[in-house]
């Protein structure tokens, strides 16, 4: 074969090749060397998540919108949805209790920075603040300052005001307290209605 012949056939070969990419040694580099890269290309995409889903078995960090159209599932024993800021000052929990520590089977529970329970919704319906087991569509509870009698505590307070002024202009509490009579139990309980004008 002549040289034209040759060179022209090379030139075919090679094609549109970029000069770094025109000759074996240089495709070889490209591929590290690896004379088995078809199995090591193989072995690296099975690593990956297909776009048509899978299971993953690590953490997923993402410093953007996570967004979907279907429902997002969150499957453990006691599967929890953390609310953590990013300089991890300060977390907020919410649980689908399991029975284990603060959280009753089958609850919904907020939790604070703690771990404790907040609030507690149950299958029943029922709502606690300050309690995992209400007894009553609300039950709230509240420890009270002190042991003594005639002691209260504020367990709801309602606020108003008027348009443009941001200090409350009436507060009014509903108290519960121990009587200042008798022994301290419930029993001797009582429940205020307070109002106080600025």
């Amino acid at each position: 074969a002549s040289t034209a012949f040759v060179q022209q056939e090379l030139t075919t070969l090679i094609g549109g090749a970029p000069s770094t990419l025109n000759d074996l040694n240089e495709l070889a580099a490209a591929i590290n060397d690896d004379s088995n890269y078809n199995t090591t290309l193989t072995t690296a995409l099975a690593t990956k998540l297909p776009l048509a889903g899978g299971t993953m078995t690590g953490a997923l960090t993402s410093n953007s919108l996570i967004k979907t159209t279907g429902d997002l599932e969150i499957a453990s024993t006691q599967p929890r949805l953390i609310l953590d800021r990013s300089d991890g000052s300060y977390t907020w929990n919410i649980y689908n209790g399991d029975g284990s520590g603060n959280f009753p089977q089958s609850t919904f529970n907020i939790a604070n920075n703690a771990g404790t329970s907040v609030l507690t919704a149950l299958d029943s319906g029922n709502v606690g603040i300050g309690t995992t087991t209400p007894t009553t569509a609300l039950t709230i509870r509240k420890a009270i300052a002190s042991a003594a009698y005639g002691q209260q505590a504020s367990m709801i307070e309602f606020k108003s005001y008027f348009a443009g002024y941001d200090t409350e202009t009436v507060k009014s509490a509903i108290y519960s307290g121990v009587s200042d009579k008798g022994t301290l139990n419930t029993e001797g309980g009582y429940m205020a209605f307070h109002v106080n004008n600025n």
